[in-house]
């Protein structure tokens, strides 16, 4: 979604302004404080999403900008502008966020204003000094603009000048005796006022700040006049009857100028005695007092010209940059080539040890709204955060997601589809075509250890179904049939998946042993389902009934978790889950929460029953994730954060998540090349592994400590005893892991680590012979053999080079790959009697190995 920004025009918004507020020195909505030991993970700058730059206020000394961006992924991609303001002096200052509902805004002499659509508020900024607030008004008065320190009001047929900072107010008199509807625009010495009211003569007045009194400005009594900009001796003027440019004098000795009507007059700068402005067909014209003759001093820009410098300030055609531009020039120059608001989060995944996000941070040349994968010291209080590194970069809104050392995220699929990358130590695989649920605040997949689990809309269908990925074994199992698109996603955590029926009841389902548990009840005429899922409990969010009455709505929410190992009776909650996590459920009256709306904020219910709050009522573009003691969120300016849980949690013991990604077997054992990645939920603190046969030890081997940071038990084995090969047979290999809460559980959450089974063989083996083996002079035999594993596996599409010998040395005699059983053979015609051999590169790991030398004797 692109938003083209206009610069205010001179316009009324009914505001109040009789018995003012004291004025405010910060926002109406400041966002709460961060909690205590927060820390920040994305850049200050560097945002490139959706980016149109606007020049909607102007000065002699100041111009503010603004950077329109929408937000998507977690978010529901409300747009917003950031506003930047620029000193004569080249200073740029962040002023900070609006939503893009305020479209008009007035800077004089450093001070900014900007009307509250529909409400009795004006927000102001001191850009000199860096302070900012709002005043509330009664009914029954009107902004107009600002003025030098604060805002010009009128209150019936009465001007008054609102001082933001003191609270003051000063009455500048009655220009217009009777009229309630006249306009005013402020410049740094004074305020030039047109009568807007039909019934009243035609006039345009002018009063300076420090004088007293209003005078007539000449020539500008016959006609209607809307005045956008004031600058030094001149007001930027537009006939409203015709249409023209008008420059008027403020002197009060000189006629006005006026140029040749080129289009409506739009916005307007004055840079010295030219006057320089926007026309409706968005061509920026020129004219000089004393010559009507309009020019045009650039073509092909961006809507919005405001004056500062004493120049034209306008976006570029592309609305990416921000052109200065001056009566003299043919051609403008670049005064901003690039700005930039604050990086925008649009998701985030929180797991033991990293935090994955997307975000549009630039990353060189390319594509913005990256995927990123930031080291976290999840298990510490407070957190700390590492390395970041690059996953994906690409012009999407992403939806990234990580467990252990498997990292899942969006990219563009072909003809406006989706596809998921999921991403192993190992490799990674493209699953196109993927689907999303109609409703996308529910989660459309999910990630768990190896595994991932996500929706996708089979062939000829509309409706998706839930496909289990597993990247241990490659395989893909279609887990739950055909959903309705509205229907509940299922989720996944380790060997189980959360699954939701039409008909309201909730499940648990082991992917491994396909045994399967209701945990809830139907329902009646269910409407909406969210699911959520964490060791052994799972929770759940439900909306029965209909809602289509308003004054009788006949909706009912249910809130609740079960344990579904033990299925003690069902937990029920007051609030909204937003997730579910080792700590507990994380709570929020209306979940998600951007901009204006407001809500009372997150906080975690721990397993033991204790309510803890995280998140104060604010905007965020997401909500908390709490991995541990640790949460993770984008605030409302999606800046990513960290901070530790403001309360003692107890931690949750490791549990393993599923198949690890491991070999099932070493062929060659000395050759290195068997390792495993098993994933667990927790980071480890302590992590070994034993290898033996029965019920011996004879080594134990210890873990990567890099990984075990995520929770993944990473051991590598070389298939050596003391230096010695092993031999042949199967090994057992047993996981001794620990974290902070305790030694690890098991797939099905009882005690113990998960043990497996190495199948430890030898070399890859391949024996020959010829057939026949005896043949006449000038006919031929055939060699043939056939390639397995000390299994008895073969081994199809593998390369073997025969050799003949001759005298002392071997010659190739011919190349051959194996069938899909093993075998393969060589055609030969010797002329004398000769031996055959073959060589060959074994399975994976392998070395190269030789088959015994055979003959081919001829007579």
């Amino acid at each position: 979604m692109m938003v083209t920004l206009t610069a205010a025009v001179a316009c009324c918004v009914v505001v109040s302004l009789g018995n003012l507020a004291p004025a405010q020195a910060t926002a109406r909505r400041a966002p709460a404080a961060d909690p205590p030991g927060t820390v920040r993970v994305t850049p200050a700058t560097g945002s490139t999403l959706f980016d149109t730059v606007g020049v909607v206020a102007g000065s002699s000394r100041d111009a503010v900008l603004t950077v329109s961006q929408t937000t998507d992924g977690n978010g529901p991609g409300l747009p917003y502008r950031h506003l930047f303001a620029r000193s004569s002096s080249g200073s740029t200052t962040d002023l900070g966020q609006r939503p893009l509902s305020s479209q008009e805004f007035s800077l004089v002499d450093g001070s900014l204003t900007t009307p509250e659509g529909g409400t009795q508020q004006v927000d102001w900024w001191d850009v000199t000094a860096g302070t900012h607030g709002s005043v509330t008004t009664p009914a029954g008065q009107e902004y107009l603009s600002s003025a030098p320190g604060g805002l010009l009001v009128r209150d019936g047929d009465r001007l008054l000048q609102r001082s933001t900072t003191t609270g003051g107010v000063t009455d500048l008199g009655t220009p217009f005796p009777g009229s309630t509807r006249f306009l005013a625009v402020a410049g740094g010495s004074g305020v030039v006022l047109t009568d807007a009211d039909p019934a009243q003569p035609h006039a345009t007045l002018y009063r300076s700040f420090t004088g007293s009194g209003f005078r007539t400005l000449p020539g500008t009594g016959t006609r209607d006049l809307s005045c956008t900009s004031l600058t030094g001796g001149f007001a930027g003027c537009s006939d409203i009857g015709s249409g023209a440019a008008v420059l008027v004098p403020l002197d009060g000795t000189r006629q006005p100028t006026t140029g040749a009507g080129v289009g409506v007059l739009v916005d307007s700068a004055i840079a010295g005695s030219t006057l320089l402005w926007q026309s409706g067909d968005q061509r920026l014209h020129s004219m000089t007092y004393g010559d009507s003759t309009v020019h045009d001093a650039a073509t092909a820009l961006g809507i919005g010209v405001t004056g500062a410098y004493g120049v034209a300030l306008v976006p570029d055609a592309s609305n990416t940059q921000v052109l200065r531009v001056t009566s003299a020039q043919t051609a403008p120059t670049v005064l901003l080539p690039a700005v930039r608001s604050p990086v925008t989060t649009t998701s985030v995944s929180l797991s033991p040890g990293r935090l994955v996000d997307n975000d549009d941070r630039q990353v060189g040349a390319a594509s913005p709204t990256s995927t990123f994968d930031t080291a976290v010291a999840t298990s510490s209080r407070p957190p700390t955060v590492g390395a970041t590194t690059l996953l994906h970069a690409g012009s999407y809104f992403l939806d990234a997601q990580g467990s252990g050392t498997t990292t899942v995220y969006v990219k563009p699929g072909a003809r406006f589809t989706e596809d998921r990358v999921v991403r192993t130590p190992h490799g990674s695989r493209t699953i196109a075509g993927t689907a999303e649920p109609e409703d996308n605040s529910r989660p459309d997949s999910s990630v768990s250890g190896n595994r991932f689990v996500y929706l996708s809309a089979p062939a000829g269908t509309r409706e998706p179904a839930a496909y289990l990925y597993d990247a241990t074994t490659g395989r893909t199992t279609l887990e739950q049939r055909t959903l309705d698109v509205s229907m509940t996603p299922p989720v996944l955590f380790g060997d189980y998946l959360a699954m939701m029926r039409s008909d309201g009841t909730v499940w648990r389902r082991n992917v491994v042993t396909g045994a399967i548990v209701q945990l809830s009840r139907p329902v009646s005429e269910l409407d909406y389902g969210q699911l959520f899922i964490y060791g052994d409990m799972v929770g759940w969010n439900i909306e029965t009934g209909a809602d289509e009455d308003v004054d009788n709505p006949t909706v009912t929410e249910t809130y609740a978790y079960r344990n579904a190992k033990t299925l003690a009776p069902t937990h029920g909650l007051s609030q909204a889950i937003s997730q579910l996590s080792s700590a507990g459920p994380v709570l929020s009256s209306k979940g998600r929460v951007l901009y204006d709306y407001t809500d009372t904020g997150y906080s975690l219910l721990t397993w033991a029953g204790t309510q803890v709050p995280l998140l104060p009522e604010a905007a965020y573009q997401s909500s908390p994730q709490v991995e541990g003691t640790t949460m993770a969120w984008g605030d409302r300016n999606g800046v990513l954060k960290v901070a530790p849980v403001p309360a003692p949690i107890l931690p949750a013991p490791p549990r393993f998540l599923g198949d690890p990604l491991a070999p099932a077997a070493l062929h060659n054992a000395g050759a290195a090349g068997w390792r495993t990645y098993a994933p667990f939920s927790a980071p480890l603190t302590s992590c070994s592994a034993d290898i033996g046969q029965g019920s011996a030890v004879v080594r134990t081997l210890a873990c990567d400590p890099a990984h075990m940071r995520v929770g993944v038990a990473d051991v590598a084995w070389d298939g050596t005893f003391g230096g010695h090969r092993a031999r042949a047979g199967d090994y057992r290999y047993h996981l001794r892991v620990r974290g902070s809460g305790g030694a690890s559980l098991n797939g099905s959450g009882d005690p113990g680590p998960p043990a497996r089974t190495i199948q430890v063989g030898r070399p890859t083996r391949m024996a020959i012979i010829p057939e026949p083996s005896t043949i006449r002079r000038g006919a031929r035999a055939t060699v043939r053999g056939r390639l397995v594993t000390s299994f008895g596996s073969p081994h199809g599409s593998r390369r073997v080079v025969f050799y003949r010998r001759a005298g002392s040395s071997w010659r190739v005699a011919g190349v051959a790959s194996t069938a899909r059983g093993g075998s393969a053979r060589l055609s030969v015609a010797p002329r004398t009697t000769t031996a055959y051999r073959a060589v060959f590169a074994g399975s994976f790991l392998d070395r190269a190995s030789t088959s015994r030398s055979v003959f081919v004797h001829v007579r």
